[in-house]
């Protein structure tokens, strides 16, 4: 088996787009993701990109929509809005001939008694109106992590839905500095399981969402890419880190541990 490596962008060029598809690296493409790329000039943003791509022959996927947005939100127009940046962000992964896209659960903590079951059950009725979405459009949606303290809070996500296309995207990042239990990354690994299929390799100094190169954070990543081996199917991964040089630190690690060429 062998790794499908991507790298998470958010502006892209002709010169990266080039040096990818040199090195037969895919892309991540996350200009979409936040609100302030998502405004009047979106439908010129949208062709502009589709003309980047349209010769790129690597693998492509989208990071969807997320910030502030809550699918288990009370307030029935709050959940109006979520709907809408969701389904903008199907219709641009479309748009961009990307049949893959990652979401955030965006849990919110909290200690009311049995909330962790309520939540999961409005994610899942969330989620549930995007299949017929997700089926006739031929896209898996990725859902990840971002404060939940252990992998079971989206694997009950997954768990409900049982849908081969929605699956957890494990971002190994967010479980060092958002989290309290600072499980071990193998952990995670093991509680999704099968249900893994994509992976944000990425880490921090346990305090701050650095976004830096995987092995230079306080994480330890010992057995992890030997867990991952011994999945079924080895998930996408994706170095989603924010600056040139974590992108070439990670690129070497990952040649040095044999990664890039299994």
């Amino acid at each position: 088996m062998s790794y499908n490596i991507l790298v998470a962008v958010e502006h892209i060029n002709e010169r990266i787009l080039d040096s990818f598809e040199e090195k037969g690296l895919g892309l991540e493409l996350s200009y979409f993701s936040v609100p302030w790329h998502l405004g009047d000039d979106l439908k010129e943003s949208i062709k502009k990109h589709k003309q980047l791509l349209q010769s790129f022959q690597q693998d492509k996927s989208l990071h969807g929509a997320f910030y502030g947005l809550n699918p288990t939100a009370r307030d029935e127009m709050l959940l109006d809005v979520c709907r809408f940046r969701v389904q903008q962000s199907l219709d641009i992964a479309s748009e961009l001939e990307m049949d893959k896209i990652v979401f955030h659960a965006n849990y919110i903590h909290s200690n009311k008694t049995g909330y962790k079951e309520i939540w999961t059950k409005k994610q899942i009725q969330f989620w549930t109106e995007f299949i017929p979405v997700i089926e006739s459009r031929g896209i898996s949606i990725f859902i990840e992590n971002t404060r939940e303290e252990h992998p079971s809070y989206i694997k009950g996500i997954l768990d409900g839905l049982d849908h081969p296309q929605i699956k957890t995207c494990y971002d190994t990042g967010h479980s060092s500095c958002f989290t309290e239990s600072k499980l071990h990354v193998t952990e995670w690994v093991e509680g999704y399981e099968n249900q893994l299929g994509y992976i944000h390799l990425h880490s921090n100094d346990s305090l701050q969402d650095q976004h830096i190169a995987f092995h230079k954070g306080k994480q330890d990543f010992s057995g992890f890419f030997e867990t991952v081996e011994a999945l079924e199917t080895l998930p996408h991964l994706i170095v989603e880190v924010k600056s040139r040089e974590s992108y070439l630190e990670s690129m070497i690690e990952l040649e040095r541990l044999g990664i890039i060429n299994k």
